[in-house]
């Protein structure tokens, strides 16, 4: 009977050491499920699970107090959880709370149970994964990298529209982005009425859309981002047993991040231009606008640069300004008009145009690149002629070879500083009557005189001295007959 007694006390003795070994070993017990992936530490008399507890409803849950007995879950029938903001410890439950990897479930513990917005009951000391040992290697690395990602990426979030309205079109793009301004990869519904074709789409964060709308259109954008990441986390605290860890568990993914935009879109005219160049050196610009706000004024400068080379188009303006205009466009009913600038004296070598249309209330402004090849003109100043040019006979008269010659006119002699002599004419005698009748007496004829130096008026020269003479004659006759 002794010896039956012994057995019996042995028996029990190693059955309560099994019992109690069970006990000790937690996760490695038989018959244990409320554990998930994750990896034991133990220091001293005191071990602590850097892991995943399936204590919720069988979701992950994670300890918040290193050392106290662990948190089964029937220590936490009809408990009621707090909500606590920690954006990146939120980010990464709603991350990495469903991997499998030991390691990645370590770090993930690690970080809930250094994160210092969150209660604490730790009964030992808690270390990082870098501090824990060979065991803990891989879960180091990943403990430094999911921080600097949660970092990155956490909430609060934000979601931005910037429409714009060009080329017949209105254009959006919605973003997406974390707390530290980074663009989140993430599913956007974007809706848009108000434009000529409605549209009702989902898109990636940074996918731009467009819809037709005709210029100055009411057009109402919305976009929608939902099921992020939470910017809390839930923590909960038994109803049985207060020396019990308490435990925190991702909150429900149902943020949302909305924009919206309702404006009336402005009016983004543009313009097509020519410029021109005269014989003379003097250039204009030819400006003709479209898409301008209908049946209003814009402002327009036109600026003209000179380069000694060819201009090779480009945002920003090259060579020396050398003049600028400023014009005034009247738009009419369909958006449009055409204006030309003063000419402007060119300098030898290259011109190109500039224009700019300057911003209003109902309209954006716009700016040409500079050397565009429609805007760009040569001019080489002409060398001096060292000849005047020939007079071009008018079509239909003679030329001179065909006119009748001039009659010659002739060409006075020389006249002598002193006359010629001019012959002395005889004396005529008195007649004397003869006896026995009256006598008539003859007047001498002059003396032949010798031809005159031919002049304008030699022969009437000499007709008059012919007169002359014979009235010489004709008096002395009478003269003689009065004596008688």
């Amino acid at each position: 009977m002794n010896r039956l007694l012994t057995a019996l006390k042995t028996s029990a003795l190693i059955i309560l050491s099994a019992i109690m070994a069970l006990a000790l070993m937690g996760p490695a017990a038989a018959n244990d499920d409320f554990h998930g992936p994750g990896l034991w530490h133990k220091e001293g008399a005191h071990r602590t699970f850097y892991g995943a507890y399936l204590t919720i409803d069988g979701k992950p849950s994670y300890c918040l107090d290193a050392g106290l007995p662990s948190p089964r879950p029937h220590h936490f029938k009809g408990a009621e959880p707090t909500s606590v903001r920690t954006p990146q410890t939120a980010w990464l439950l709603a991350e990495y709370a469903e991997s499998k990897n030991s390691s990645r479930q370590a770090a993930l513990s690690a970080i809930v149970k250094l994160d210092t917005a969150l209660p604490h009951r730790h009964s030992m000391k808690v270390r990082a994964p870098k501090e824990l040992g060979k065991k803990f290697a891989k879960a180091a690395d990943m403990f430094t990298q999911m921080r600097k990602d949660a970092a990155d990426y956490a909430g609060p979030y934000t979601l931005t529209l910037e429409p714009e309205h060009r080329d017949g079109k209105v254009f959006t793009t919605p973003v997406l982005a974390s707390a530290a301004g980074k663009q989140l990869d993430w599913p956007v519904d974007v809706v848009v009425t108000g434009a000529a074709t409605s549209l009702r789409k989902q898109v990636r964060s940074g996918t731009e859309v467009s819809v037709p709308a005709a210029p100055g259109a009411v057009v109402s954008i919305e976009a929608t981002a939902s099921g992020l990441p939470s910017t809390d986390v839930l923590v909960y605290t038994p109803t049985d047993g207060k020396r019990v860890q308490n435990v925190t568990t991702g909150a429900p993914a149902e943020v949302t991040a909305k924009a919206t935009a309702n404006t009336q879109l402005p009016f983004a005219p543009q313009a097509k231009t020519r410029a021109d160049i005269a014989a003379d050196g003097s250039t204009t610009d030819t400006i003709t606008i479209s898409g301008a706000p209908p049946n209003s004024t814009l402002s327009v400068i036109a600026r003209a640069y000179h380069s000694k080379s060819e201009p090779v188009q480009k945002a920003e303006a090259q060579g020396t300004l050398v003049g600028e205009q400023e014009l005034t466009a009247r738009i009419d009913g369909d958006g449009r008009a055409q204006l030309t600038t003063e000419p402007m004296t060119s300098r030898p070598g290259w011109t190109t145009w500039t224009v700019e249309i300057r911003e209003s209330e109902k309209s954006d402004g716009w700016v040409s690149d500079w050397g565009i090849p429609e805007e760009t003109v040569y001019w080489e100043q002409p060398q001096d002629p060292t000849a005047p040019p020939e007079k071009p006979t008018p079509s239909g008269e003679p030329t001179p070879s065909d006119l009748p010659a001039p009659e010659e006119t002739p060409t006075p002699a020389e006249t002598p500083s002193v006359p010629p002599q001019q012959p002395t004419p005889e004396p005529i005698p008195e007649s004397t009557p003869e006896a026995g009748g009256e006598g008539t007496p003859t007047p001498q004829q002059p003396k032949q005189t010798e031809a005159l130096p031919r002049t304008g008026a030699d022969w009437r020269v000499g007709a008059g001295m012919g007169l002359v003479l014979l009235g010489i004659g004709a008096a002395a006759l009478g003269f003689t007959r009065k004596r008688g």
